[in-house]
């Protein structure tokens, strides 16, 4: 990972919360975690995606274990922190941005509504929330368009089953405000 990265929010997707807990015991996702560590980056992720996460649940036991997963994930370098401190909530800000977000990526390409989910507009959301404080981490990489997103990293995980590229994106104001005017004089 690049020093693009260096003491940013860094923002983790669904996909990468379920996937490192899936190969928990392999070890896969241990270097990821240790580089992000090493640049300092704080995790974070979305209330939308600890839904995400945490639905499905079959047992309160499987819950829980989902819960303290992300307890022991998101556990901030200030100990003083709370878990509920590392989620970043629904405002209607936020809200209201991921509808706009959508409706720009449908203006681009009406594929994309269909495509992109209402969880990823959230997120990206958030990003274009806190500028360029944040990094998003995801390996769904064509849920966040490179028309509105600067990808500013990839890192390749290898399972040995499959190979895991885990992009990093950034918002672009410049690139969104394009898409807005274009937005605005579509008809």
């Amino acid at each position: 990972m690049q020093k693009d990265l260096m003491n940013k929010f860094l923002l983790l997707d669904t996909n990468i919360l379920i996937r490192s807990k899936q190969h928990a015991n392999h070890g896969f996702f241990e270097a990821f975690f240790l580089e992000a560590k090493k640049l300092n980056t704080t995790l974070f992720i979305d209330e939308a995606t600890r839904f995400e996460f945490i639905r499905g649940s079959r047992t309160k036991s499987h819950r829980d274990d989902k819960e303290t997963y992300l307890k022991t994930l998101l556990k901030s370098k200030d100990e003083k922190r709370k878990i509920d401190e590392m989620i970043l909530p629904l405002s209607k800000a936020i809200l209201k941005n991921a509808e706009e977000l959508g409706n720009l990526y449908s203006n681009k390409n009406s594929n994309l509504s269909q495509q992109i989910s209402i969880t990823d507009c959230l997120i990206a959301a958030q990003l274009m929330e806190y500028g360029n404080q944040s990094i998003l981490a995801t390996l769904d990489n064509n849920d966040f368009p490179l028309f509105i997103f600067d990808r500013v990293d990839i890192f390749t995980i290898d399972t040995k089953k499959e190979i895991l590229n885990i992009g990093f994106y950034q918002f672009n104001e410049r690139k969104y405000k394009s898409c807005k005017t274009a937005f605005k004089k579509a008809k």
